[in-house]
């Protein structure tokens, strides 16, 4: 994921293992991964839990273990940093697509305006960086005639058509 993330996950790790002492197994390895998590988010790293629980060879059943970690993690590091941790950004998140995409310098640049302009909308400020980019990429795809593989997005997001809302 980067050297940043790594540092991120390290410090957010640092952190929750000052307040957790005894948590051993699961609960740990839950721990370690909900800061590669929250790193991965506050560093607007297209990486869902999903895709970390199968790198962990977890199954996706700890994910309410995981999510659990996370909320807990993301209380403690507020309360003892005394400010909230990053959400990620839709226009950062743009650019990672399109180079897994193999988009142009020029459509990565129209992409990324469109996902700033989506972001900025009240009603869609809590829907999903993935969501945002994929909403701007389609409309973009439509609007401007654009010569992108609907099918590769659907691959670089790990989304389905439908879940697009086409």
């Amino acid at each position: 994921f980067g050297s940043g993330v790594e540092a991120r996950a390290i410090d957010i790790f640092q952190c929750a293992r000052d307040e957790y002492h005894r948590c051993r197994g699961k609960g740990r390895t839950a721990l370690i991964l909900a800061c590669i998590s929250l790193a991965c988010m506050s560093c607007s790293v297209g990486v869902s839990d999903t895709e970390i629980l199968n790198a962990a060879s977890m199954e996706n059943k700890y994910r309410k273990n995981l999510n659990l970690q996370k909320k807990v993690i993301q209380t403690l590091y507020h309360s003892r940093n005394g400010h909230v941790i990053a959400q990620p950004k839709a226009e950062d998140y743009c650019v990672r697509i399109c180079q897994i995409m193999n988009v142009g310098a020029q459509v990565t640049r129209l992409v990324r305006q469109q996902a700033m302009r989506v972001a900025s909308l009240e009603h869609l400020n809590a829907k999903s960086c993935r969501m945002i980019v994929a909403v701007s990429i389609i409309f973009l795809v439509r609007k401007r005639n654009l010569k992108i593989d609907i099918s590769k997005l659907c691959d670089a997001m790990s989304m389905t058509l439908s879940l697009i809302h086409i």
